[in-house]
């Protein structure tokens, strides 16, 4: 093919204002170009005369990139349109709807994002198979997050037990080899709350097949911060969002984050991983974090928007521990830490760790006390409740911390395999 045959341009607005022109030349050449007295599209690409190339599709543009099924779903319904496919051609079609002050449009279009309907249907009817084909139908275009599994925007008009009005992710049922996932996310979710991390407001459904998450990136006002995930820092493509390390993430809010919110994004940014330790969350990758940044303020580490105990998908071994590793390196190695590693961790952040650890150790409690008192009311979800708590219970003792729950309490009890 010639390059004539790749070039697609794109028009970048930041906060509905016209930043830039970004261009695919080839299959390995991306370029975008400031127009003159625009406002920057990353913390990383200051505004300048000249144009920024790469060999990927700038990080940027990919922290919102649909991933997994979603991707598929979308990428599905652009070839029938377009017979084009990749990075360039899924932006093209969900720009108008990311997560962040970015929007991304064809050339010579102008954003315009329409009404989305009303989420009054979805705490109701849950996981049905057909209603979350109606969701994806309708939806799944429209939907520019980031995530292996299905999710789609959407917003609220009207309430239902008291839920905000507002924009919200919907978190939709996986396959089958992901049982359980929004009730598992519900409760890990539940547990950074009552740790004291900052967290989007979540509602899980009737059935605990989907979860809503309130958008941690829209103002009281109904504006967008920018957002960008640590890949997008770190100048890496999203692909690479399982290479990157602990300590890297530290320097990285080091570098972008200033005064008391850099203060406050260190101690936070160790209080969300060491918890996502304890919860065994094997899955705590580069795109898991990042930093909220509005014009003429300082970044600030994102509220926590990702937490689920995904050990509890991975086999067990004999001994009946699960056979997951974390995601990043720390220390130059893939374990789940130990006392030493979480108070290494803690002086990087200037931390108190006492302090952090006693709210995670009362937060985990009390999670997994309402996980427990769900699960007796839906017997189905019992097996996957215990396990779940036996890597709840061994995360906490590896660290020093007391479980205070009962395992006994829940049947049938989950055997190694």
């Amino acid at each position: 093919m010639t390059n004539r045959e790749y070039l697609m341009r794109l028009d970048v607005y930041v906060s509905g204002k016209h930043a830039g022109v970004l261009e695919q030349l080839s299959p390995a050449e991306f370029k975008f170009t400031y127009q003159h007295g625009a406002d920057a599209v990353s913390l990383t690409m200051p505004v300048r005369a000249e144009p920024y190339l790469a060999p990927y599709l700038h990080p940027v543009f990919q922290v919102s990139l649909p991933e997994g099924d979603l991707r598929a779903e979308i990428e599905r319904e652009t070839l029938k349109r377009t017979n084009a496919g990749g990075d360039m051609s899924v932006l093209a079609v969900v720009g108008q709807h990311l997560v962040g002050n970015l929007s991304v449009v064809p050339e010579g279009a102008t954003p315009s994002p329409d009404a989305m309907e009303s989420l009054a249907d979805v705490l109701k009817h849950g996981g049905s198979p057909e209603f979350v084909a109606k969701l994806i139908s309708e939806h799944a275009t429209r939907s520019g997050v980031s995530g292996g599994y299905l999710k789609v925007l959407a917003e609220t008009v009207s309430t239902r037990r008291q839920m905000p009005l507002g924009r919200w992710i919907v978190k939709l049922p996986p396959s089958a080899s992901h049982p359980w996932l929004s009730a598992n996310e519900y409760f890990s979710m539940r547990a950074a709350q009552l740790s004291g991390i900052a967290t989007p407001h979540i509602e899980l459904s009737d059935d605990g097949q989907v979860l809503l998450s309130e958008r941690f990136d829209v103002k009281e006002d109904g504006s967008q911060f920018a957002f960008e995930d640590m890949c997008s820092l770190m100048g890496l493509p999203s692909g690479l969002k399982f290479s990157g390390s602990v300590e890297r993430i530290v320097k990285t809010i080091n570098a972008y984050c200033a005064g008391d919110q850099r203060r406050q994004s260190l101690e936070m940014f160790f209080r969300q991983y060491t918890l996502a330790m304890v919860l065994r969350n094997g899955d705590a990758h580069l795109k898991n974090f990042g930093v909220l940044s509005d014009k003429g303020r300082s970044p600030k580490l994102s509220p926590c928007y990702d937490m689920v105990t995904m050990a509890a998908y991975a086999p067990l071994q004999n001994n009946g521990e699960t056979m997951d590793i974390p995601a990043l390196m720390f220390g130059g190695t893939k374990r789940w830490p130990k006392p030493q590693d979480i108070g290494r961790l803690a002086r990087m952040c200037g931390a108190d760790a006492t302090a952090v650890l006693c709210d995670i150790e009362s937060g985990v409690n009390r999670a997994a006390l309402d996980m427990s008192e769900y699960a007796k009311s839906n017997p189905a979800f019992r097996e996957h409740a215990q396990k779940i708590l036996m890597l709840w219970k061994d995360g906490m003792e590896k660290v020093g911390l007391s479980p205070a729950f009962d395992l006994a309490a829940l049947e049938p009890t989950v055997k190694a395999k």
